[in-house]
């Protein structure tokens, strides 16, 4: 199999439909093209790397990366690495690296779930207030784990306190510790903002901030609403 047809049966080349012209399409150019290829036909694009621990008003490392998908994978992945500290992990009895798997996590979210003809930059932060990204291992409708009656029990006793639920997507949340001090409404305006520039209309999930009480085992909608999952079960 040659590269043409390589491509031709991973999607990345083919037919319009419209004119009949034959070429590479968007995730072929997105995937490995060249910047200059990439300036031209997404000249917005762009993800912005920062590192917010001592200057929360700025910054205390940043990286524009205007590259391919591919080259733009592994430079976020280098700079997670350099910026997040790598703690002793025993899985059983195997040594595992969290680090590198919250890295991973964060860099195909940040690369994968947005608009590459959108004017807004895509962000990968890392904050001294932690969050955490909830899926499935698919990452196709992973949102539904909140409704399992054990996760958001099981995500407690790791975090040992109560958390935020932020609806990204029909296919992740972001979980956010009740120690990292953010409003609720700094929260959904953040929930807000992603939605209307990075998830396409039929995936998105919600404008709202979500509560969980651990002690109580109930997801709070803003300060009035309760879901107590035990009545529902």
């Amino acid at each position: 199999m040659n590269d043409e047809e390589l491509l031709k049966s991973a999607g990345l080349y083919g037919r319009d439909i419209t004119t009949g012209a034959e070429g590479y399409n968007l995730a072929a150019i997105m995937l490995l093209g060249k910047d200059d290829t990439i300036l031209n036909v997404a000249p917005t694009y762009a993800t912005d790397a920062l590192v917010r621990k001592i200057n929360v008003d700025r910054y205390d490392d940043r990286e524009v990366i205007k590259t391919n998908l591919i080259d733009s994978y592994n430079m976020l992945i280098e700079f997670g690495k350099k910026n997040l500290p790598d703690k002793f992990f025993l899985d059983d009895t195997i040594n595992k690296s969290l680090r590198n798997t919250i890295v991973r996590e964060m860099v195909s979210n940040t690369l994968m779930h947005r608009e590459f003809s959108s004017s807004y930059t895509a962000k990968f932060v890392i904050e001294k207030d932690k969050m955490y990204v909830l899926s499935n291992k698919l990452k196709n409708y992973g949102a539904a784990c909140i409704a399992y009656p054990y996760i958001l029990d099981m995500l407690a006793g790791v975090l040992k306190e109560n958390f935020y639920v932020l609806p990204s997507s029909v296919h992740e949340v972001i979980i956010v510790p009740e120690s990292s001090q953010i409003r609720q409404s700094e929260l959904e305006r953040m929930v807000r903002e992603i939605n209307e520039t990075q998830v396409p209309e039929e995936e998105i999930l919600s404008n709202h901030a979500y509560f969980y009480y651990a002690q109580e085992g109930k997801l709070q909608l803003g300060k009035e609403m309760c879901i107590d999952r035990e009545e529902n079960e």
